[in-house]
Order: C-alpha cells, then structure tokens, then sequence
C-alpha cells in the first residue's frame, strides 16, 4: 500500500514524550525529533486504520477505547499502549510488507 501521508513539523504537537501522530493525511512529527523519523515510524503512522473507519470512526473508537483503557489501568501511558488501535500499529510497525497485506479490521484481534 503507497504511503500518502504528507509529513509536516510542529515545535509543540505532538505532545512532549511523542514523536510523531496522523491525523487524516498529514503525520505531524515533533520538530525537534524530525531527525529521528525512519520507515519504521512512517509505516507505524500510517492511516489504514483511519481510511478504514472513514476518518471519524477512528477518532470516536480510539477515544473511546482510550477512556476506557485510562479507567482501566489508571495510567495514561497504559491507557494509550493498551489501545487496540495502537497495539497493532506497535506490532506491525517493523514489517514493511504489514500494510500490502493488512486484512481490513486487523486491530479488532488485538
């Protein structure tokens, strides 16, 4: 699957302690950890999910699952790496091939 993420620097989003996030097209990268973007974070952003859920779906699921996760283990750092949407981006993110092979819903394993 082709990488259509256009990539853009931001000194203060994302968020300290993150390098990089997708929002629809556009994977916003810390400026000051630019340096550090590698295929591995381009293919760990990629906006499968996004596409597959039509956009909004996506925000509302990883919102929601994200609170809950937050409930859950207490802890926001947790909250984010139990987040079923994540786990398959942290599981896949080494395997340039993941996307060309990706079912639709894989996250739904997770």
């Amino acid at each position: 699957m082709e990488n259509k993420l256009k990539i853009v620097t931001s000194k203060h989003f994302p968020f300290r302690g993150y390098m990089a996030m997708t929002i629809l097209c556009w994977m916003i990268v810390r400026k000051d950890l630019a340096h550090k973007v590698t295929s591995k974070v381009i293919n760990h952003e990629n906006n499968a999910q996004e596409r597959e859920l039509l956009f909004v779906g996506f925000y509302i699921l990883y919102l929601i699952f994200f609170l809950v996760c937050l409930v859950v283990k207490l802890d926001w750092h947790l909250a984010y790496r139990a987040n079923p949407l994540e786990k398959e981006a942290y599981a896949n993110e080494g395997d340039m091939s993941y996307l060309d092979n990706r079912k639709h819903f894989a996250w739904i394993k997770k």
